[in-house]
């Protein structure tokens, strides 16, 4: 007797077209797979019982990197150091050595300068006026122009005075800091009150300013929109243009948009204002404001472009100055070395300065393990594209291709870096040939600050912001786990497109009597009496 194995269906028409509706996008989309890439794509992992399909399963949405750097580590992998997952109907091909990253996104960067399609936080959010999310072309071109203008290594220098005066109120910060929580505040205040100084030429004496954290928890919502696979229109961008009583999103976002250029001109109108008054103190939004007819940017690029600073600015600094402290309380020797070097060099009776940088050179590499040890842009920042079809050692790299570079996994490649989570700034020191290591092929040592014409253009201001504070806290201050207080857990981190340390209590140390607590009072002073034009 014959079995009917399914019971029969009684498809309606509308039932059919739901149904066909549902199916055919999956069915679609394996078909564009299948016909329209090459099949010598770097390998990478199976995606499913057939080996193609979407890696998006395999990607834990919390702390990405984590498991794309295993992945990275696997036999098959390591020694290419890249390999390609999907997580859309375009390939990205997910590199973890750092002759790899800098041979694409440095030597072939005229290929690798673009960004994927960013619907969401390009189109939606920014009406595509964002530097960050902006494709490679003109009106890139034309924004990374203004901001190098204001941020370039010369220019660079203009804002020393700004963060070593800062840095005298920061020492006075953490003088009132004995032990355990909390003094995290002061290096977010630091960073807060160095960027506003020199985006809106005022300063910040309290981070839980209205605006300030308005800034902070922007930069955090593009984050966590930001990590990969995690936007569904970026996945699948033909949604971007289905009718819009069916993308009520849309709506949503316009909104979101309005409301956040309404925000950065609010900031950018303080400075006006100040001209008007003839009080303004020289700002990178002064700056755009004196040379706007000549720039060939809209309103919204303006508020974008003055709000980037910022934005982009105190997020990243306080997490490196954090990493910092991590640093030192879990590699006291490195701490002392880094002491002994600024006692010889600046003496007890005053704080360091910027002619005293060519002479600390231990303190010079201690920023520069910094910024490798733990980077705060753990997935190397905001992924690019590539614009046109390349081989790369063999394999085909298709155009539209997403690059991104695990800088979590670049940073520690053993290759390169020994013992890549032992905090050691003799490496900056020495030759790396000496310890069995490759030299790296950044200059810079390390890849914080990210890859090629999409390398970060406030790079040389971050990093003089950094050096000068860190110098400061090390020559007043020792840095230590409090007694019965369990050591810091160096691989406890936050989640998020910029990751920093979770909170672990700090004891601080005066490194001197009474005699160095007044030079530190009458710092502050001096230093407070010079931030007066910075005050609104």
């Amino acid at each position: 007797m014959a079995v009917d194995l399914l019971p029969h269906l009684d498809l309606s028409p509308s039932l059919l077209a739901l149904l066909t509706a549902l199916l055919a996008p999956p069915a679609l989309y394996a078909l564009y797979t299948l016909l329209t890439y090459p099949r010598n794509l770097p390998p990478g992992p199976r995606a499913s019982f057939f080996g193609w399909g979407d890696h998006r399963s395999l990607i834990p949405r919390a702390k990405p990197w984590l498991k794309l750097a295993e992945i990275g580590e696997r036999e098959e992998y390591r020694s290419r150091g890249y390999y390609t997952i999907w997580t859309g109907p375009k390939p990205t091909i997910v590199v973890s050595s750092p002759k790899v990253a800098a041979d694409l996104l440095d030597k072939r960067s005229n290929k690798y300068s673009s960004r994927p399609r960013f619907v969401v936080m390009g189109e939606l959010a920014t009406g595509n006026n964002a530097l960050l999310f902006l494709p490679y072309n003109a009106k890139w071109r034309n924004q990374r122009k203004i901001y190098h203008s204001a941020l370039m290594e010369k220019r660079a220098d203009d804002y020393r005075p700004i963060q070593e005066w800062e840095a005298k109120r920061l020492c006075w910060d953490f003088l009132h800091h004995q032990e355990g929580l909390g003094w995290e505040k002061y290096l977010e205040r630091y960073a807060a009150s160095t960027v506003v100084a020199i985006a809106y030429g005022r300063r910040v004496d309290n981070v839980k300013v209205g605006f300030v954290q308005s800034v902070i928890k922007r930069m955090e919502d593009i984050g966590r929109a930001n990590l990969p696979g995690k936007q569904v229109l970026d996945t699948y961008p033909i949604l971007q243009d289905f009718p819009e009583f069916l993308t009520p999103y849309k709506k949503t976002w316009r909104a979101s948009r309005n409301e956040s250029h309404s925000f950065w001109m609010s900031l950018a109108e303080t400075v006006k204002e100040r001209m008007r008054n003839g009080t303004a103190a020289q700002s990178f939004t002064k700056d755009l404001y004196e040379r706007f007819d000549s720039l060939g940017i809209s309103e919204e690029e303006f508020g974008l472009l003055t709000g980037g600073i910022f934005g982009a600015g105190v997020e990243t600094s306080s997490g490196s100055l954090i990493a910092f402290v991590l640093a030192m309380a879990t590699h006291p020797e490195a701490q002392r070395k880094a002491q002994q070097e600024l006692d010889q060099v600046v003496g007890s009776s005053r704080s360091p300065t910027w002619d005293d940088e060519e002479n600390l050179p231990y303190c010079r590499a201690l920023l520069k393990e910094v910024l490798r040890w733990r980077p705060v842009a753990v997935l190397g920042g905001t992924p690019h594209a590539s614009t046109e079809d390349d081989i790369y050692d063999g394999y085909d790299i298709p155009k539209g291709s997403t690059i991104l570079c695990n800088t979590w996994a670049i940073h520690r490649d053993p290759a390169y870096f020994p013992e890549p989570d032992l905090f050691r700034p003799e490496r900056y020191l020495e030759d790396p040939r000496e310890s069995g290591a490759m030299p790296y092929p950044q200059k810079a040592g390390h890849s914080a600050f990210g890859w090629g014409r999409r390398i970060c253009p406030g790079m040389h201001v971050a990093e003089r912001g950094l050096w000068i504070a860190i110098v400061h806290i090390l020559h007043h201050f020792t840095l230590e786990t409090p007694a019965g207080a369990p050591k810091p857990d160096i691989f406890a981190f936050t989640d998020g497109f910029n990751s920093k340390a979770e909170p672990f209590p700090v004891k601080v140390t005066l490194r001197g009597g009474e005699e160095k607590r007044k030079l530190l009072a009458r710092e502050k002073e001096e230093a407070w009496e010079a931030l007066q034009a910075y005050e609104v």
